[in-house]
């Protein structure tokens, strides 16, 4: 099955009208996000692409560079060329099938920039089956991937700065929203727990809290000891 999105791109250059269709073949694309990450007033494309193969989905960054070569409509961006993407995570098998649901940015860490949020609900850490997790990678991880056709694996510990998993088996962890509190005017991260059977939870991730991981990477916070 090949999965489209057509992508109106108007803002991304001048106010310029652009359409862009996104294709990737035996794949399903679920979510866009858009976000500026280097920070140039013009808007970077996060796209999701679940069951991206067999076993996999993965999650595709693609920078205004490369949306602002298209200045006609009707043009085709095939992410199975490498060139037309600057990063990709992939989830692995062991991973989910659905990373990148959801996907959210914000400045997590008080540096003044952008910094992402991918998520799957159906991880299996700490041997507790569809607990969920969720990845935080700041900008200065995201800035050390230059060029084009870069893949990373979301299960390497190199390649986030923080990840969260679920309380407990089929849990869901989901990351909602984020927002600020006005005594501090920062980012800060809203998680849900959903479970069918029981009441759930919700999370808040201070912006203090995940400031403190700034420079490391493969750090982890389990929710059942919080």
């Amino acid at each position: 099955m090949e999965g489209e999105y057509t992508v109106d791109t108007s803002t991304l250059d001048d106010g310029e009208d652009v359409d862009i269709v996104i294709a990737v073949s035996y794949t399903h694309l679920t979510y866009l996000h858009l976000v500026d990450i280097d920070q140039n007033s013009k808007s970077d494309l996060l796209v999701a692409a679940w069951l991206r193969n067999s076993s996999e989905g993965s999650v595709y960054l693609i920078k205004d560079s490369i949306l602002d070569d298209y200045t006609t409509t009707g043009n085709t961006i095939d992410l199975a060329t490498t060139s037309n993407f600057n990063v990709r995570w992939d989830g692995g098998s062991t991973i989910s099938l659905s990373l990148g649901a959801p996907m959210l940015s914000g400045d997590f860490d008080n540096d003044g920039k952008k910094d992402i949020v991918l998520g799957s609900e159906y991880t299996d850490y700490n041997s507790r089956a569809d607990s969920g997790s969720t990845w935080v990678i700041f900008n200065t991880l995201l800035d050390d991937n230059t060029g084009t056709g870069n893949i990373l694996n979301i299960s390497s510990s190199g390649n986030y700065n923080i990840r969260i998993d679920g309380s407990a088996s089929e849990y869901y962890l989901r990351a909602t929203t984020q927002g600020k509190f006005l005594s501090t005017g920062y980012d800060n991260l809203f998680l849900q727990e959903v479970p069918s059977a029981v009441s759930g939870s919700t999370y808040i991730l201070g912006n203090s809290l995940m400031a403190t991981y700034v420079g490391t990477t493969g750090n982890t916070i389990d929710l059942r000891c919080v």
